[in-house]
């Protein structure tokens, strides 16, 4: 191979590796999660292992600008101390990894990895004795107390009946409006898709602190503090259990868009037996009236290891349900009401999409639940391949914001 060829070579492999990265990433129906999206499917798909993902990190009471607060050498405002003494500093953490995912027309094999967790880094009481000391003779804090994480695997078959149902029964009911009569004919004559998902969940790995107290004191004599903890979490001998759930779900053609209605992990929950359990306790005393050099503090500490029967996590229904209006073969519009167990994005949102030259959607959402979320969506979509890179910021916008999430994804379609 001569070097102009060689050359050439080279470039043709960099586009089609390109192209093929390009391909891999991600899905922009508003409903991809629902079962019933694959009953007209006419084609296999496939995404690729590890290539689609998603994380979130949300806290509920700093901003991404507040991270100069915690600079080394930086005397902290007034203000600043007001603001990390207003509340507990919660920090909330989502991921989801699609390890493997293979449809073929009205069917579908997935496999995802899932975790969650919620932790308190900064009671707000404690908080407030590092920054102006004790007022009183003595505080409790219960600093990190509550805090927990999970993480389990997701395996879902998924089928949906390939052809619409009708509700023909309602031809025959006649009502005295004539409105309604013509809203039920128009309902007994409205396409109605079918989908159903059995999940099998594995509980991967558990930890929950249900005890932590902390208690700090002072008197003319002495300085004293002491602290109690008590948690437990999935080790090796752990036995971690399979359970199973289920999901339903549907979509309707209206004249100029569709519903959706979805309904999943059923019945779900999250097993362990045998967990490892530690509880700790520590005092510690320091005399005020020794303060020569080498006078070293008396502390006492005392800690006891031992095992939990078993310990059960109830999932919370996944509820899904939305309009999408098609303002145009391009434009498309979508008002929505979801809950999750171990997602951030919840509650009411409003969404639109816009594809530009067809192959390039964007998409962006506004919802609410506790507080508001920005998302943005945007890539590749082509006949045999999309991709799509998003970005979630919680609370408000860029600096602004108080968590920020990203997802991506692989798809290929043969």
């Amino acid at each position: 191979m001569n070097t102009n060829n060689f050359k050439t070579f080279k470039f043709t492999i960099f586009i089609l590796m390109i192209l093929l990265i390009n391909s891999l990433c991600a899905f922009f129906h508003f409903f991809e999660e629902n079962p019933a999206m694959i009953a007209d499917r006419n084609h296999k798909e496939f995404y690729f292992p590890l290539l689609s993902n998603q994380i979130n990190f949300n806290n509920n009471l700093l901003q991404f600008d507040d991270i100069r607060i915690f600079q080394k050498g930086r005397v902290m405002k007034e203000s600043e101390k007001e603001k990390l003494t207003k509340d507990d500093v919660n920090l909330e953490i989502n991921a989801k990894l699609d390890a493997l995912s293979f449809g073929y027309k009205n069917w579908n094999l997935s496999y995802s990895l899932i975790g969650f967790a919620d932790i308190e880094l900064l009671e707000k009481e404690y908080a407030k004795l590092i920054f102006y000391g004790n007022d009183q003779d003595s505080y409790k804090t219960t600093n990190g107390e509550g805090s927990g994480a999970a993480i389990f695997s997701k395996t879902s078959l998924t089928y949906a009946y390939h052809k619409p149902i009708f509700m023909k029964f309602l031809e025959d009911k006649k009502f005295d409006s004539e409105k309604l009569d013509k809203v039920i004919g128009f309902i007994s004559e409205m396409p109605i898709y079918l989908g159903g998902r059995l999940n099998i969940y594995y509980s991967n790995f558990y930890a929950y602190v249900p005890l932590s107290e902390q208690e700090f004191g002072s008197s003319y004599l002495e300085t004293y503090g002491n602290y109690k903890l008590r948690y437990y979490f999935s080790d090796k001998d752990t036995n971690k259990d399979f359970s199973l759930g289920i999901g339903m779900g549907l979509k309707a053609k209206l004249p100029q868009g569709w519903f959706y209605l979805h309904l999943d992990d059923l019945f779900a929950s999250l097993s362990y037996n045998n967990l490892k359990a530690e509880y700790q306790e520590g005092v510690f005393q320091d005399s005020l009236t020794h303060l020569e050099e080498g006078y070293e503090l008396e502390s006492e500490t005392v800690s006891e290891e031992y095992r939990i029967n078993a310990k059960n996590i109830r999932l919370s229904p996944y509820f899904d349900i939305g309009y999408v209006h098609d303002f145009s073969k391009l434009l498309k519009v979508v008002a929505r009401y979801k809950t999750t167990a171990y997602e951030f994005q919840d509650g009411f949102s409003l969404g639109i999409n816009y594809d530009f030259f067809d192959y390039i959607p964007f998409q962006f959402t506004v919802g609410r639940e506790e507080n508001f979320y920005f998302e943005t969506k945007t890539g590749i979509k082509l006949s045999n391949f999309e991709y799509m890179l998003s970005s979630t910021f919680y609370s408000g916008m860029f600096r602004y914001a108080k968590g920020i999430g990203f997802k991506m994804g692989i798809k290929y379609k043969f």
